[in-house]
This record gives structure tokens, sequence and C-alpha cells, in this order.
């Protein structure tokens, strides 16, 4: 099934963003998520190359298993890293999808 322009809307930074939905939600499909996620505007720091790299970011949204992260560019961000909230525990991540200025990423166990 293609794709079906839904929506156009510009972020706070005045960057255009287009929204594409599958046909069947449009059609009113529940999300399919294991895990539901929160709105949220928490502060955070992505951490990689033994501590020796750290790009602010903020978590848009959150869940049990993972978040969306907002940041400058996802450019030279490895596949896993280091996401330190201040006041939490260091959450080890995996990126699952990238765009010009987000990444969605799942929480992986921590390293023994």
């Amino acid at each position: 099934m293609r794709p079906t322009l839904l929506v156009a809307s510009q972020c706070r930074s005045g960057t255009m963003h287009r929204h594409y939905l599958m046909r069947s939600k449009l059609l009113g499909r529940r999300e399919q998520r294991l895990q539901p996620r929160r709105n949220t505007m928490i502060l955070a720091t992505i951490t990689f190359d033994n501590g020796r790299t750290r790009l602010d970011c903020v978590i848009r949204n959150l869940s049990e298993g993972g978040a969306k992260l907002e940041l400058a560019t996802v450019r030279g961000i490895p596949q896993t890293f280091d996401l330190v909230v201040p006041g939490h525990h260091v959450q080890h991540c995996r990126v699952a999808w990238r765009a010009l200025k987000e990444m969605g990423v799942q929480f992986m166990p921590a390293a023994a």
C-alpha cells in the first residue's frame, strides 16, 4: 500500500516537515507499538567514543523500551551509544531509525 501525504507542519526551528501515514492508519487502525509512549521535553546528553564525544539532545517521547530524541543533527552518531539524563542511570541505546534531526532509539540492557 502506498503512503499518503497527510499533513505538513513547521517545527520550532522553522523547518518544514511532511508527515506520511499509511492508508490503513487513515482508516483508523490502532497504534501498533508494544508499549505506549508519553510526550516529554527532557534534556539529555548522548555520549559515545568512551565518553569523549557528548551531544545535547531532547527526549521528545518515552516508553519503557525506547525514546524519540531530537538533536541538531544525527550525522556522525554511531548505531549504539549511551543516553545520560541528569539524576538518572546511564541508559545504553541502539538506533532504531533516523531522520534529519530526530532518531528513535531502543533501550538496551546494561553491559556486564
